[in-house]
């Protein structure tokens, strides 16, 4: 039997990877901000609920709160730098950030916010509550619809759709998101620190 060693509780989230990654997006007024997160669940079936976690330092957390809504853009690999940068710059810094990180925007189906252009599937929410958790908030959300692409019936056939999954922050010589594919390929995206 394989011995197993103590890791810090600190990173005890990275057991959980490689994680599919979802783009977040939400916008309030002029103002539009996506940022990758892996740190979202469902909740409930009926209602479908969902949960996701976002730091309150975050210029997206600030959109959030004001719109009282957002949405999970599920994504292609073949979008693999676009969650890097989109990672990696802050809005609030770059109003270029989207264009920077080659994502466009369109209106969301049933909520006042936007989708990301291309994804393969979408989940547009209303936020219902927010709960502190530490340094980040947990944003407790109700599905209002959702939609995707024909690969998606019941469960992903993984024909036309392959995830992108989040591999985690690789720290070697030079810094890099880690992706994988479904064929376990990894995309080594370099990291920009914002």
């Amino acid at each position: 039997m394989m011995e197993r060693k103590e890791i810090s509780p600190a990173k005890a989230y990275r057991l959980f990877y490689p994680n599919v990654v979802a783009l977040l997006s939400t916008s309030f007024n002029d103002d539009a901000d996506v940022m990758p997160v892996i740190s979202y669940c469902s909740l409930s079936f009926e209602p479908a609920l969902f949960g996701v976690a976002i730091n309150p330092k975050s210029f997206t957390y600030t959109l959030v709160k004001k719109s009282g809504c957002f949405t999970l853009n599920i994504v292609n690999i073949n979008m693999a730098k676009s969650v890097a940068f989109s990672g990696d710059i802050s809005a609030k810094d770059r109003k270029d950030k989207l264009s920077i990180a080659g994502i466009s925007l369109e209106k969301a189906r049933k909520i006042k916010g936007k989708v990301i252009k291309g994804a393969a599937a979408v989940i547009e929410c209303t936020v219902l509550e927010t709960v502190k958790t530490g340094d980040h908030d947990f944003f407790v959300a109700r599905c209002e619809t959702a939609y995707a692409i024909d690969d998606f019936e019941d469960y992903w056939k993984y024909k036309n759709y392959s995830p992108a999954l989040y591999a985690g922050l690789h720290k070697g010589k030079k810094k890099s998101r880690r992706f994988a594919n479904m064929s376990r390929r990894f995309t080594h995206i370099p990291y920009r620190s914002s």
